[in-house]
């Protein structure tokens, strides 16, 4: 998939969980143009951290990283989940990952 795709399928999953999440989840998008896609979501017990970027640079990901964390502060400052794209990945592993995360969030989401 090329960069431009990945962006437009991460922006409409992006339409789709806010819906779906009717006010559980909070979206604080950061940057959304033509070269990149930064979210924070937020719920009581998690935080996560959606990018999309052209320029992943020395990254472990091809153009998306997906992170969730717990906000216990007593949980290790570890990531609960995370997703990385590779050259590889299909359209619907990508949703998968998505959701993957998002029903870790929520215990719910089914995308």
């Amino acid at each position: 998939m090329s960069f431009n795709e990945v962006l437009q399928m991460s922006r409409e999953w992006l339409l789709s969980a806010r819906s779906a999440q009717d006010g559980n989840v909070s979206f604080d998008v950061l940057t959304d143009n033509g070269e990149a896609l930064r979210v924070i979501l937020e719920t009581p017990l998690h935080m996560a951290e959606l990018v999309v970027t052209a320029e992943a640079g020395f990254a472990p990901y091809r153009f998306v990283s997906f992170f969730v964390y717990s906000t216990d502060i007593h949980s290790p400052n570890e990531p609960l989940f995370c997703f990385f794209d590779s050259d590889e990945t299909t359209a619907d592993e990508l949703l998968r990952g998505l959701n993957e995360g998002m029903r870790l969030m929520t215990g719910s989401f089914t995308g």
